[in-house]
């Protein structure tokens, strides 16, 4: 799913793996997959692997797609 507003997210994309796949998530449990375009240099590149996870993650909630 194409996410094409950057107030909902640093992601651009985000896809369900385990829609195509039961091998990629244990049973009952499904993947989620957030794209983030950045270039060298910008505001994203910057950014500790942390916060970025965590941004994602708080996003996917705000927006119900997954639950921690």
């Amino acid at each position: 799913m194409y996410v094409p507003d950057k107030d909902l997210g640093l992601f651009n994309r985000i896809s369900f793996p385990s829609n195509y796949s039961p091998d990629v998530a244990p049973a009952g449990h499904s993947t989620i997959l957030a794209e983030i375009t950045y270039h060298d240099g910008d505001d994203v590149s910057e950014m500790p692997d942390q916060k970025i996870i965590d941004h994602v993650i708080k996003r996917l909630q705000k927006y119900e797609y997954c639950k921690r």
